[in-house]
């Protein structure tokens, strides 16, 4: 099903599925040109790779989030006429953002040889780092879509959240630099912020991710999984009459 959403996504268009690897090149060409000339941030080691890498990541959270949030209210007639486990729409979506996500950080290891930059031992950790990300990610989306379909205001919520949150994280900046700024200490439990700093650390700075870390956003991601499915358990039940 999620191979599908993402042929179905370039359904008609004349270069088709090609253009899931145009797009976040472009879209990486024009955030390098910006960033590494305009605001180019010098006391970041390799901060357009820093940057790019913090973009990859929390887009990959936009799409699946987002691709959630309409894969159930989305399907009236599919929800209302077949039963199955609901949570496949919501499963796929996230798949698709995944495989989505995959294409640009082939882009993105481009960019890596462009600069020089070859991935050392610590990459392998890599697969760990996103399979962590997609269990907080999946766990996320399962909450949003099932009750999005009975308040219809979550979507509206949830892009004012996304737009909040894109700030509140280290994406364009790093911590380092919000030294002395109140509630700085907050934002490191970012759980995406955690996670950038991990994925950062494994594929730029050969960095291993410290273990506290490490336990922490595993916790935070399974309760993340665990509250989600709780609550898209209980709503599912009357999916077909609300939707």
């Amino acid at each position: 099903m999620a191979v599908t959403d993402l042929k179905l996504r370039y359904k008609n268009s004349v270069l088709g599925i090609v253009w899931s690897l145009l797009q976040p090149l472009l879209m990486l060409l024009v955030l390098y040109i910006v960033f590494s000339s305009i605001f180019a941030n010098r006391s970041i080691d390799h901060y357009p790779l820093f940057l790019l890498l913090g973009i990859i990541s929390w887009g990959f959270m936009d799409k699946a989030t987002n691709m959630s949030l309409g894969s159930i209210v989305g399907k009236p007639n599919l929800v209302k006429k077949i039963y199955f486990p609901r949570e496949v729409l919501v499963i796929s979506a996230c798949l698709t953002a995944l495989m989505m996500t995959a294409l640009e950080f082939v882009v993105f290891g481009a960019f890596m040889i462009v600069f020089g930059l070859l991935p050392t031992l610590t990459a392998i950790l890599f697969p760990a780092v996103m399979a962590v990300e997609f269990i907080f990610v999946l766990g996320i989306s399962l909450g949003i879509a099932s009750l999005n379909v009975r308040y219809r205001d979550v979507q509206w919520i949830w892009g004012v959240v996304m737009q909040a949150g894109f700030f509140l994280t280290p994406i364009i900046y790093s911590l380092s630099m919000l030294q002395g700024v109140p509630f700085v200490e907050l934002l490191k439990y970012n759980p995406m912020g955690v996670i950038m700093e991990m994925l950062r650390g494994v594929l730029i700075y050969d960095a291993l991710p410290v273990a506290q870390n490490v336990a922490y956003i595993i916790s935070i991601s399974l309760l993340a999984l665990a509250f989600g499915w709780i609550v898209f358990s209980k709503l599912e039940p009357k999916f077909a009459e609300e939707v």
